[in-house]
């Protein structure tokens, strides 16, 4: 099931002083959105392949993830948002066999116009000073291609 963008889902309350990690993945059905393209209309017949393309592709993940929309996304899109894992449960979480599964069903994120992937820090889980750091680092513009 595809949530809303606005779902906030209850994983309960993280360990106060871990840092955990939250994930949204992007992804676009590229198959699907060059059908939109094509016919120059988002019909219902689309709505229903991308929700069977999504039912079909939750099983392989743990309950530590939900689908949501956003709406920076194209209609053929979707995201993979986990919830706040510690780094190690964020390395289990994302096998390459996951990857290969997506790809396999035409699921991508990478070369395209209208996706990309966040990472969440804890914010209790860094100094001032760390955040300061962190934000000089991305807003230093030497870094701004890299970013």
């Amino acid at each position: 099931m595809i949530h809303e963008f606005d779902y906030k889902p209850n994983y309960g309350i993280p360990d106060e002083g871990a840092r955990n990690f939250g994930v949204e993945l992007e992804l676009v059905c590229k198959k699907i959105q060059q059908e939109i393209e094509k016919s120059n209309n988002f019909s219902e017949k689309f709505q229903e392949e991308i929700d069977e393309l999504a039912e079909e592709t939750y099983p392989i993940f743990s309950s530590d993830c939900i689908f949501k929309k956003d709406g920076s996304l194209d209609a053929a899109s979707w995201e993979i948002v986990t919830k706040p894992l510690s780094l190690s449960k964020q390395k289990e979480f994302w096998t390459p066999q996951i990857f290969k599964y997506l790809i396999s069903k035409g699921l991508i994120s990478y070369n395209t116009e209208c996706c990309g992937m966040h990472v969440h820090v804890s914010r209790k889980s860094l100094s001032l000073l760390q955040i300061a750091k962190l934000v000089k680092f991305i807003h230093n513009k030497e870094n701004y291609k890299f970013i």
